[in-house]
């Protein structure tokens, strides 16, 4: 949009039954200007018909894990066999949760599907989702230990170990999900994290309807080949270069590794493969075409954890919104260069906005588009 379709979007938004009349006052423009702007902003499918109905977010379905994340940063180079001293950051995290918030924050509609302890740190999850605005309508609890995620990092704030105590998730079971059934049939976006269990995940690829599309995270090098039975269900993977391993069953020594790889599960029927390598940039395409882009330089690093969660997050909106995949991949890594300056999994100040200056300086060439306007 125009930075004058905008301001008449935004004045619709908050009142769908302003007249041509009242917007052309307040913008000192003529009627028929705003008439004309209201025909591009039709047009281009940011409102419905005659009665300025304004076009909704899809509902996202998010199943996968929350946790309690506990953080060690060490002061110094980190010895094993030791006590380092350090520093010690409890936070909320769990891929699904951090996608939910983080996705959340770019486009408000978004549903989650989880398993909580009815214990203290169950309870203060379940209050962090709410003050997200997160549906938490259909979550289970249970009477077990809360998830817990221990990981400790060295003085690059680079991960060096981790303990994930994740027993719980073993609640979301297909006899559980049978009983979301209707709410998968009906959901037009769901993304999937691989913590849940592997006959879980299949039973909601199996549920899904024609029209939605499935978007899944793959998480961990463990949990990765958890998704082999459902290939030709996924609409997006997210996946990195170990994870893909796992997938694949085999070293990934080279870019030219990676791509063969990737085609492999693109010709089972994945639409579009996102593969991060870290400081070492991205792999992504479809059958058509895979490409390989470079990250960019002097980037400031502070905290990597939940990097590879925002960059989901901002593939899921971007997706929603059927942006090329060149666009979604430099979107997405604008998402995350912007994470891995802030500490924890979810910015306060993550938002469309957030993403755009960081696009400017790296990928000037998608800073200006039309998806980082709601």
């Amino acid at each position: 949009m125009t930075k004058q379709e905008r301001k008449i979007y935004s004045l619709i938004k908050e009142n769908p039954s302003i007249s041509q009349k009242e917007i052309a006052e307040i913008l000192n423009l003529t009627r028929a200007a705003v008439a004309v702007h209201i025909s591009h902003i039709t047009e281009k499918g940011y409102i419905l018909g005659r009665q300025y109905i304004v076009k909704k977010n899809k509902q996202v379905l998010v199943i996968g894990a929350c946790n309690v994340d506990m953080q060690g940063f060490a002061n110094d180079n980190f010895e094993l066999y030791n006590s380092n001293m350090g520093k010690i950051k409890i936070t909320f995290g769990g891929v699904g949760r951090n996608i939910a918030v983080n996705l959340n924050k770019l486009c408000k509609n978004t549903k989650m599907l989880t398993v909580l302890s009815k214990d203290k740190n169950g309870i203060e999850v379940l209050n962090d989702l709410i003050r997200n605005q997160i549906n938490v309508e259909d979550i289970l609890t249970v009477n077990e230990n809360m998830s817990t995620y221990l990981s400790i990092f060295n003085t690059n704030s680079e991960m060096i170990a981790a303990i994930s105590d994740m027993g719980i998730i073993k609640n979301l079971s297909v006899e559980y999900l049978k009983t979301k059934e209707d709410l998968i049939k009906k959901a037009e976006i769901i993304v999937i994290d691989t913590n849940i269990p592997k006959d879980s995940i299949e039973y909601i690829a199996s549920k899904i309807n024609s029209k939605a599309k499935l978007i899944v995270d793959t998480v961990s090098i463990e949990k990765a080949s958890k998704i082999n039975g459902i290939l030709d269900k996924i609409t997006v993977l997210k996946t990195n270069k170990l994870e893909l391993e796992a997938i694949a069953g085999v070293s990934l020594n080279k870019v030219t590794d990676i791509k063969k790889a990737a085609i492999e599960l693109l010709k089972k029927g994945v639409k579009k493969i996102f593969v991060t390598l870290g400081p070492d940039g991205l792999v992504y395409g479809d059958i058509n075409k895979l490409v390989k882009i470079s990250s960019p330089k002097k980037i400031e690093v502070v905290d990597v954890n939940g990097a590879g969660d925002i960059f989901t997050s901002a593939l899921i909106y971007a997706e929603n919104l059927n942006l090329s995949l060149g666009k979604m991949a430099k979107f997405a890594q604008s998402a995350a260069i912007f994470k891995l300056s802030k500490l924890g999994t979810s910015p306060e100040d993550f938002s469309l906005n957030s993403i755009k200056e960081v696009a400017k300086k790296h990928f000037p060439e998608i800073s200006k588009g039309d998806f980082f306007y709601e």
